[in-house]
């Protein structure tokens, strides 16, 4: 069966790995495997390294006996950071010196960047947002409905946002608007959840043979602040974008019809 990248990264130790090898140059194997002997077996690291080793994120050097990152290897690792808690800004500049192009910086309307790919798509078929407050214009919601008119199936949304309750002490036609949305995207196929304490933005899109995704500072309400955010087109990392966003998503309560009343 074929190793899929996603599913590498995702295993215990792979994040420990790649990052002894980030701070260090000339690890062997049984260096690696002494270091991470408080979390895995000997035999369970020398299975992952051979792993990371198939999706191409380390390498063996022959000559010197050692194991290194690869690019591709060392921008996963940095992108695995962020979802892991490390501040944004920290990898910003590390990410630029990559010169990858399956990622992109997005510094403003990550929103508005966010509908231009859907717009550019003529397939797609899921739609997954994770953002603490979620309120779209008119406008935004007729390009939407547009769309989804391209689309042969109709597009599925998985939705996950702050309870509506919270939004009582917004302005009524911030907070009218905002219901108005989350409506919208349950009239629309939308699977709608709540979280207390949210705070990732995430948003991924997903067609028959792509998948795109953009995470940074930005809720989806169209404010058009400066921003800073990361537009990945890798499906290995998009894929552990996703699994970020399902483990969110199952510490999650569903949004009723109740939640989502709005007072004439």
């Amino acid at each position: 069966m074929r190793i899929r990248n996603h599913q590498v990264i995702g295993k215990q130790g792979a994040y420990e790995l790649l990052g002894l090898l980030a701070q260090n140059m000339n690890l062997t194997e049984s260096l690696i495997v002494e270091k991470l002997s408080k979390i895995l077996p000997s035999k369970e690291t020398m299975k992952l390294i051979r792993e990371l080793s198939a999706v191409a994120f380390i390498r063996f050097v022959p000559r010197y006996e050692y194991l290194e990152l690869t690019d591709i290897g060392r921008e996963a690792f940095l992108l695995a950071k962020v979802i892991n808690g490390v501040s944004l800004d920290s990898v910003v500049n590390q990410l630029s010196r990559l010169q990858s192009s399956s990622f992109s910086l997005v510094t403003q309307d990550i929103c508005g960047c966010f509908l231009s790919i859907m717009k550019s798509r003529l397939d797609v078929e899921d739609v997954y947002i994770c953002s603490p407050w979620i309120r779209l214009s008119d406008s935004y919601l007729a390009d939407l409905e547009e769309i989804i008119r391209k689309t042969r199936a109709g597009i599925d949304f998985r939705i996950i946002t702050r309870p509506p309750l919270e939004l009582t002490d917004s302005p009524p036609a911030w907070r009218k608007q905002s219901l108005k949305t989350l409506q919208w995207f349950k009239e629309h196929k939308g699977d709608l959840v709540k979280l207390r304490k949210l705070h990732t933005k995430l948003y991924c899109a997903i067609g028959s043979n792509w998948q795109i995704a953009l995470f940074g500072s930005e809720n989806l309400t169209e404010a058009g602040n400066f921003e800073l955010g990361i537009r990945v087109d890798d499906e290995r990392m998009t894929q552990k974008l996703l699994s970020h966003f399902n483990r969110i998503y199952s510490h999650s309560k569903e949004i009723s019809k109740d939640d989502l009343y709005v007072e004439n």
